[in-house]
């Protein structure tokens, strides 16, 4: 937990000088020393072993073979098999490559939305909230996934279909669950504000599906059962954490801002709010049917851009740091709760690289 706090303080501490304009430079490097941390790191994250195994059981010689009796994707299966003549050095090569994407990627979202003032939170947000970058560094199938879907926002604002889908088909290859992705096409193809009469119909529901969630997870866990038997097992572990109270209360104020000053910003950032709205919908479902949780990974990194947008947006000075304080402090009680967990402190106690591992030599 020191390594990952002191790495998260000192590149949160670039972040923030970034906002001058010759100095712009240090977000790249915050990124860089986030990409070495990723691309360095060895058996860190639940499922780390697990790839590793199932990389080296790949059989170069008979790929079409291990493809039919793996449960991973083709996209994956594919990637592995490019870096797999170069045995457990392959697999660290291949967990840099992907390190590198996924910083370049996040990297270029916050440059495009965050204004340059706040570009020190959204990296806050990115690094502190441990179902961002830490879980993302565990899950990495679905973390291609995301990335490519983060990609794909651009050609969502363009109305450019061709380029959406086939961002969505890469990442179904990689990660099938980004097939619920496809539909979201439609928020790009109308110029559609959120009024009062819509934002209110959408708080309505966001209050309805927190109270009324559990009439949804017997037909829906069923419906996964049956046509998406892979993800079934994700019934059976921890989902994302809302929280309870106070903590409850304070997302839906969040949900609240974001639909409020949507309706103040251009069509391209628009199309991010919109997502968070989604993000925000889908979040009370996933923690009573957990296997949607997986679906809703693709839409909470919006929430890194979207919410230093929203405080940009805020007129009073008072209020924008209150809430904005607020937010900081619940994000690292998860962070520092992420390490007390029963589910996370194991793997993710101790930061490991590739140096430590007998693989390596």
């Amino acid at each position: 937990m020191i390594t990952v706090a002191t790495l998260n303080i000192v590149v949160v501490f670039l972040a923030f000088f970034a906002r001058f304009k010759n100095w712009e430079f240090l977000l790249k490097i915050s990124f860089g020393l986030l990409f070495v941390f990723l691309a360095l790191r060895y058996d860190y994250g639940n499922d780390y072993q697990a790839y590793l195994k199932d990389f080296m059981r790949l059989s170069f010689s008979d790929f079409t073979s291990y493809s039919k009796t793996t449960h991973f994707e083709p996209g994956w299966t594919f990637l592995c098999y490019l870096f797999r003549p170069l045995g457990a050095k392959g697999f660290f090569a291949m967990t840099a490559v992907l390190a590198l994407f996924n910083c370049v990627v996040y990297y270029r979202f916050i440059k495009r939305y965050v204004p340059s003032a706040y570009y020190w939170l959204a990296v806050f947000l990115y690094v502190f909230n441990p179902y961002f970058m830490l879980v993302h560094a565990s899950a990495m199938r679905q973390s291609v996934a995301i990335s490519l879907f983060l990609l794909a926002v651009d050609f969502l604002y363009k109305k450019n279909a061709i380029g959406y889908f086939i961002c969505i088909g890469l990442a179904a290859l990689i990660h099938l669950s980004a097939l619920i992705l496809l539909p979201v096409f439609l928020l790009g193809m109308f110029n559609w504000k959120i009024n009062k009469a819509t934002a209110a119909g959408l708080l309505a529901s966001y209050i309805a599906i927190i109270f009324m969630g559990e009439v949804f997870r017997e037909p829906v866990a069923n419906f996964i059962a049956t046509y998406f038997e892979r993800y079934a097992v994700y019934n059976a572990q921890i989902g994302a954490e809302i929280g309870t109270g106070m903590g409850l209360l304070f997302y839906t104020l969040l949900f609240i801002l974001i639909l409020w000053y949507e309706q103040y910003q251009t069509r391209e950032n628009a199309i991010v709010f919109k997502l968070a709205v989604v993000s925000y919908l889908l979040l009370p479902v996933s923690i009573i049917i957990m296997a949607l949780g997986r679906c809703t990974m693709y839409f909470q990194p919006v929430t890194i851009v979207v919410l230093p947008m929203v405080f940009a947006n805020m007129k009073n000075v008072i209020v924008r740091y209150a809430v904005m304080f607020a937010l900081i402090a619940i994000t690292l009680l998860s962070f520092n709760g992420f390490f007390h967990s029963k589910v996370w402190e194991k793997k993710f106690g101790t930061y490991q690289t590739i140096f430590s591992s007998q693989e390596l030599y």
